[in-house]
């Protein structure tokens, strides 16, 4: 069972399973998981981030100017 909750309740993987990983550039699990999220979605693309809070920023520095201070986005 995959809990995914925190890092802490999963259990990890074996060591062999990250030794065999391909690591030749960027990660074709990745790459997959952004083709279906796209599929999923029905978008030309989407971009996988590891966090909630690296979303976030994304979204800000897409609607934000740097420095922009509150309320004064898309000016």
């Amino acid at each position: 069972m995959i809990d995914i909750r925190s890092d802490t309740v999963t259990k990890p993987t074996s060591a062999a399973a990250m030794a065999a990983a391909e690591v030749d550039g960027d990660d074709p699990t990745v790459n997959e998981l952004e083709r279906l999220g796209a599929s999923m979605l029905d978008k030309e693309a989407v971009v996988f981030v590891p966090s909630g809070t690296f979303g976030n920023q994304l979204a800000l520095f897409t609607w934000c100017r740097r420095g922009a201070g509150p309320g004064r986005c898309l000016e």
